[in-house]
């Protein structure tokens, strides 16, 4: 992650290296530290970063009992549960202040307030992408954040269609005759999957460049990973008239040469020697570029 992401822009008196420090840190106290001080609250940068870095624990702590909800919604509701505590704790104690002075951290708590409960779906929508791209999930949420619409209150048809796209992306999916989930291969066919492409002696490259296959492709895609369509089809928008590989600066290219990296390592440790050695050798050359 590019921890100048968050760096405060057009601000002399910013101190990187402290802002660095802290945004790095990824353990349970000082996370929690930093949202009860108040400290994810001092931008929207770092409030969207506090939710990442929260969301993460709180996935690797669900994982010690069984939950039968998705994890971002359970994330999002475990989230509302202590958040009025600490809204209106902090709004008692500006409340005098803020009488006679603009007082930033009380927007910047009521903002979160409308990202937690009447815009819930783009704090879902970030969670939900960041660990497949995070810098893209992050811009597309702080975009949408600063978008004047944003502060808008939501209409009857919007609560509906809100409540529609959650369910469509919360719900379990849907069970077929043989009690597999509909349109998403079985365990079986996944390794019968990856046993044809051992068996084939080249394969194409997936058709992106091309809108009128992002439908076709997004479903096997879907069949393949279990994300949903409609994610897979802003993804493929996303990468429709650009190389997979592109960079613009030395920090994209060390996220990509991450990304990368994790995939060899899985692929090593499953015994896909020839994958993980075509993942290598890609990092070579994005390498060699810098």
């Amino acid at each position: 992650m590019d921890l100048r992401l968050f760096h405060p822009t057009g601000n002399p008196n910013s101190k990187p290296k402290v802002l660095d420090y802290w945004n790095s840190r990824t353990g349970l106290f000082a996370c929690r530290f930093l949202e009860w001080s108040g400290s994810y609250n001092d931008n929207v940068k770092r409030r969207l970063l506090g939710h990442y870095r929260l969301y993460q624990l709180y996935k690797k702590r669900r994982s010690r009992g069984p939950s039968a909800l998705p994890p971002v919604q359970g994330y999002i509701l475990q989230y509302r549960a202590s958040h009025w505590i600490k809204h209106y704790w902090y709004l008692a104690l500006s409340r005098l202040p803020s009488m006679f002075m603009p007082d930033p951290g009380a927007e910047m708590y009521l903002l979160n307030k409308i990202l937690v409960y009447q815009r819930a779906p783009v704090l879902y929508e970030f969670l939900e992408n960041a660990d497949m791209d995070f810098e893209q999930a992050f811009n597309k949420a702080l975009g949408q954040i600063n978008n004047p619409e944003f502060l808008h209150p939501i209409v009857e048809k919007e609560i509906n269609t809100t409540i529609k796209e959650i369910i469509v992306k919360e719900s379990p999916p849907t069970k077929d005759l043989n009690g597999k989930d509909k349109g998403v291969f079985s365990k079986k066919q996944v390794l019968i999957l990856f046993d044809l492409l051992a068996q084939a002696e080249s394969i194409e490259s997936l058709p992106i460049e091309k809108a009128e296959n992002h439908r076709a492709i997004s479903q096997f895609l879907h069949a393949v990973t279990g994300r949903s369509v409609d994610t897979w089809l802003d993804t493929l928008k996303d990468y429709q008239n650009g190389d997979l590989y592109s960079f613009n600066t030395r920090a994209e290219r060390t996220n990509l040469i991450a990304t990368i990296t994790g995939i060899s390592k899985d692929a090593h440790a499953a015994g896909l020697r020839i994958l993980a050695g075509e993942a290598e050798k890609k990092i070579r050359q994005l390498r060699r570029k810098g």
